[in-house]
């Protein structure tokens, strides 16, 4: 897991502050973030790109960013992250990490997640409370890719007989749960591409509300007419007449990488 620089980390407790209890850490923003106080969360497998685009994004909207791998696990353990893993466990480490963040608050901030803190239910309805959660749903075969340039061959859950494409299939079923948002990264998708794209899903959720809805069997006048939210979508389901809802302006096109 990449270390961030120093010159980062000076900027960071600069921009941040450091709440006095010993146990944990609080992030205030000093800048406006888009979504106000409520922070960006990235959510998705090791290798996913998590801690690379949330640098990034954070740089664009110049708020700070938190990395809860060297930022909270590190500096409550004191350890590197994977020599706590291999000093305790997969179980043992995840009710740990789990715990480490239930401990944690940020206000305002880009924060990239671990790719197992979805798999502890009560440290994410702790941070939901405070976040946006964005899924960064990368192609299996890109991460064991990405994990094998880095010489990962280890993450949690792993034991004998178990594949990294196992764990990965396995936890797909909590990065779905938790998920707000969903941004799909194209195979060779570069890190930029998924920057635009995490900044194109924050600005479409913030329009959320001006985005109106049609049904599919509503055509001509009714169409113009027809003025229909997101919140109401959710409510009814199926349109008064039976049909689908779609987006108004229609559907966000989709890279075919």
């Amino acid at each position: 897991m990449a270390l961030l620089h120093a010159g980062l980390l000076a900027l960071r407790a600069a921009r941040c502050h450091l709440c006095p209890l010993s146990t944990s850490k609080s992030w205030l923003s000093t800048k406006a973030c888009p979504l106000g106080d409520t922070n960006i969360l990235l959510m998705g497998p090791p290798g996913a790109g998590k801690t690379t685009v949330a640098k990034i994004v954070a740089h664009k909207l110049g708020i700070p960013v938190i990395d809860i791998d060297n930022d909270v696990l590190e500096t409550t353990w004191k350890m590197p992250v994977a020599a706590k893993l291999a000093t305790v466990g997969g179980q043992r480490f995840l009710e740990e990490e789990g715990q480490a963040l239930c401990g944690f608050s940020a206000s305002g901030c880009v924060v990239s997640l671990t790719g197992s803190n979805p798999l502890h239910t009560e440290a994410m309805q702790h941070v939901t409370q405070s976040g946006l959660v964005i899924y960064l749903d990368v192609d299996s075969d890109d991460i064991i890719q990405r994990l094998d340039r880095m010489k990962v061959n280890r993450i949690v859950g792993q034991a004998a007989g178990v594949s990294i494409r196992d764990i990965l299939l396995y936890r797909k079923q909590f990065y779905e749960k938790w998920l707000d948002l969903r941004v799909f990264c194209g195979r060779g998708d570069t890190v930029e591409e998924v920057v635009e794209k995490v900044l194109l899903a924050v600005e479409r959720y913030q329009k959320r509300d001006e985005e109106t809805y049609v049904s599919t069997r509503c055509d001509g006048a009714e169409l113009d007419r027809q003025k229909t939210y997101f919140s109401n979508v959710v409510v009814e389901g199926l349109a008064a007449d039976g049909g689908l809802y779609v987006p108004k302006k229609g559907f966000p096109k989709i890279s075919k990488k």
